[in-house]
């Protein structure tokens, strides 16, 4: 454990504990570069781990990586897709498990917090993912 006046950030904490993220440094068209690779970072992950995909292709790339070093799913890694492709995840093996993104939920909650002059722009700012509430103010500003 790192010890320091400097707060502590939550990828300093998965790194003293072992976890690491996945580099991708393999070229995407090669295919089974990229798979060695995924299947090196499994495979040194404390077990058991959850992997929360990007999306379901992504999952059936962690399952098949997982399947060729030898890991169970969900014995040493609990995985769960994104966008629940039905066709995906029940010819994947083991089938996945995945949720459906709520998108329109998400557009009218975004739509109700960014049309309510009353709320704290910087909470927003944090809440959308900006780095910067200032990007935020500047995109309102030109949008209205």
């Amino acid at each position: 454990m790192r010890l320091g006046t400097e707060p502590l950030q939550p990828r300093d904490l998965l790194n003293d504990r072992g976890y690491s993220r996945f580099s991708g440094k393999a070229r995407t068209s090669d295919i089974r570069s990229l798979q060695k690779e995924l299947g090196d970072w499994l495979a040194h992950l404390p077990k058991p781990v959850g992997i929360f995909a990007a999306n379901d292709f992504m999952a059936a790339q962690v399952a098949a990586a997982a399947s060729r070093v030898g890991l169970d799913i969900p014995g040493d890694i609990a995985l769960v897709g994104v966008d629940n492709d039905e066709l995906l995840c029940e010819n994947t093996n083991p089938t996945l498990s995945s949720v459906r993104p709520d998108f329109r939920a998400a557009g009218e909650k975004a739509a109700e917090l960014l049309a309510d002059p009353t709320r704290d722009r910087t909470a927003i700012a944090n809440l959308c993912g900006y780095s910067s509430a200032n990007a935020l103010a500047n995109f309102l500003r030109r949008s209205r």
